[in-house]
């Protein structure tokens, strides 16, 4: 029997991934579970298993080409006679090419002149057969757009389109529109920057650093962003963690930082300001329930990525840290699965550990703000006492908070920073 083979949803927000490596070729066998492609996924790679046994007849897509999550990728041949138990409820969403009862409608439509009109005129060249066909069926344009052409030069084929039109409910309901147009700059792959000397050295974007550029393009364009400002005396929660560090170790087993604290506070501090852990969208944005923590977190490679850490609302001192910590080893090892990195409410960004004084974060999206911690330092400070004003010497950091300005005003964003600075510098820790 034949069938085949795609690559399987891993997330809630996962539409596509980019394959990084075909484990194995045209005529292997592939054991059931055994994995047969590495994928990457919002910076995360992941190795595919097969849900049957089966031979490879003929992959669809290369390497580094970016594919849509339940296309078809390889056509295989299903052995032993091996019905794979969701075979089913695979094809109630996804119908295979084998199934050749598709055929053009014969009867007269209602389809709107203007939407055949741009169909004649598609960018896709359509053969007079497949344009009919479309037309017939009533493919717009945009339906277009989610169909990666097999025939020659990427043109789409009957087979193509018939596929489509079988499936078309699954491809507009699951993918965004154009998602297979989509590509990391705007700038052409090919294109060179002038005025190259002849000891430059043109570097390309690694796949990952173009996920990286291409996310931070799309928010800057999706949201104004704003930022604010607060300088916070931390001197508290430093004294604190540096006395009782040890203490920390021997009796939990987990080494206690700066940003676990801080970490603690922030989401304090969003219980009383829910329109920050949310998230945008077209026509408004949805309030999350769940504070669910981003931190961005540099790998050894020199690339960022953002783990999430789940319910922090929920978790006391110690258990944030130790979660932290697993989650941050985890990133460092190269070891997060695509859930690992999904479903953010609210992103902390501490800049402050590698000595810089305060920055101006990207939102990453879909939030609508993220918190930017800087280096601390020791500072000379006016501290009021019911005896007067004198000068100390006290650690003080900035906090800087990017928000989308659709959503968060000035005095909202000024009021967070301000029950978050409250929180630090009253700090005393409750087990």
């Amino acid at each position: 029997m034949k069938y085949h083979l795609s690559i399987p949803k891993m997330g809630e927000s996962v539409s596509e991934a980019t394959i990084v490596h075909w484990l194995k070729k045209v005529g292997d066998i592939v054991e059931k579970d055994q994995p047969f492609i590495e994928v990457s996924t919002d910076k995360v790679e992941s190795e595919i298993p097969a849900p049957f046994k089966c031979k490879i007849l003929s992959i669809s897509y290369q390497k580094d080409q970016t594919v849509p999550v339940n296309i078809p990728i390889a056509e295989v041949e299903i052995l032993d006679g091996f019905v794979p138990s969701k075979l089913e409820e695979i094809k109630e969403n996804l119908i295979t090419l084998d199934d050749k009862t598709l055929q053009p409608s014969k009867t007269k439509t209602s389809f709107n002149k203007t939407e055949t009109q741009r169909v004649e005129n598609n960018i896709h060249k359509l053969s007079p057969l497949v344009k009919k066909i479309a037309i017939e069926n009533e493919i717009t344009e945009e339906d277009l757009n989610y169909i990666n052409g097999s025939g020659i030069e990427g043109r789409i084929t009957k087979d193509d389109l018939f596929y489509f039109i079988k499936n078309k409910e699954v491809f507009r309901s699951q993918f965004p529109k154009n998602i297979l147009k989509e590509h990391v700059s705007e700038i052409p792959s090919d294109s060179v920057p002038k005025g190259i000397e002849s000891d430059d050295e043109i570097v390309v974007f690694d796949r990952m650093r173009g996920l990286i550029a291409k996310h931070m393009l799309d928010s800057k364009r999706n949201a104004p962003h704003c930022t604010s400002f607060s300088e916070i005396d931390v001197s508290k929660i430093v004294e604190y963690r540096d006395s009782n560090k040890d203490i920390f170790l021997k009796d939990n087993n987990i080494k206690i930082t700066y940003t676990h604290f801080f970490m603690k506070m922030v989401v304090e501090a969003l219980n009383d300001f829910p329109k920050l852990n949310a998230h945008n969208y077209s026509k408004g944005y949805v309030l999350k329930k769940n504070v669910h923590l981003g931190f961005a977190t540099a790998l050894p490679d020199g690339n960022l990525i953002v783990p999430v850490l789940r319910t922090a609302q929920s978790l006391d001192l110690v258990s944030l840290a130790k979660k932290v910590n697993e989650i941050a080893e985890k990133a460092k090892q190269f070891n997060l699965q695509p859930e690992d990195i999904q479903g953010g409410t609210f992103t902390i960004s501490n800049t402050g550990i590698f000595g810089s004084l305060m920055g101006t974060p990207i939102i990453n999206q879909p939030q609508v703000a993220i918190l930017s911690l800087g280096e601390i330092i020791k500072k000379p400070s006016v501290v009021e006492t019911d005896q007067g004003d004198r000068i100390e010497i006290r650690k003080k950091m900035f906090a800087s908070l990017s928000y989308d300005h659709r959503i968060i005003d000035g005095s909202y964003a000024a009021s967070f920073l301000k029950k978050l600075k409250n929180l630090i510098e009253n700090f005393q820790y409750v087990v």
